[in-house]
């Protein structure tokens, strides 16, 4: 059930099982269909693109039966994990490039003579600064449109609204107006 990248796959097939289909689901997500493959008194199904490491999962279906998953795991490949040290010839290549300078035993440091100045400034003030102006603006245009929305009229005084008038008016008159 483990591999190493690029051996061959094979999934073992229940024997005596009419089989619908067999996929293989690569890391990722990727679905290959495995064609069954007989050799003697047994089947199986093989897959060579087992190059990426990760999980591997086979999905066979049987007819009349649920689905029946497996799962198969590639190990990454062991020169990705080689933590020698760099060989001189290289870091004196490195080390001959203007702007790059690579010290191996403290590799986080700073080159000599960089700054750690930041460059530019934050944008978030300006960002701020924007909507603040932008949140005063929709006030006045807010008030702008209540005042003409809203104002009084000129024969209406200021004390008794118009709404008002109109209940007084209803009332004096006992209701039938």
């Amino acid at each position: 059930l483990n591999l190493n990248p690029g051996e061959t796959l094979q999934i073992p097939l229940p024997p005596n099982e009419h089989l619908k289909q067999i996929q293989l689901k690569r890391p990722g997500g990727a679905l290959n269909f495995l064609s069954p493959i007989e050799q003697g008194d047994r089947s199986f199904a093989q897959s060579r693109q087992t190059l990426r490491p990760g999980q591997y999962e086979a999905i066979i279906q049987v007819e009349g039966k649920p689905d029946e998953v497996r799962s198969y795991q590639v190990a990454r490949s062991p020169e990705e994990s080689n933590l020698d040290q760099w060989p001189e010839t290289l870091t004196a290549k490195w080390n001959s490039l203007p702007l790059l300078k690579v010290n191996p035993s403290s590799p986080l440091e700073l080159p000599t003579g960089a700054s750690g100045r930041q460059i530019g400034d934050p944008l978030w003030e300006t960002l701020l600064a924007i909507v603040v102006l932008a949140l005063l603006v929709e006030l006045g245009l807010i008030g702008r449109m209540a005042s003409r929305r809203f104002a009084f009229r000129a024969d209406s005084s200021p004390s008794s609204p118009v709404g008002w008038r109109r209940i007084a008016s209803l009332v004096r008159l006992g209701g039938n107006g």
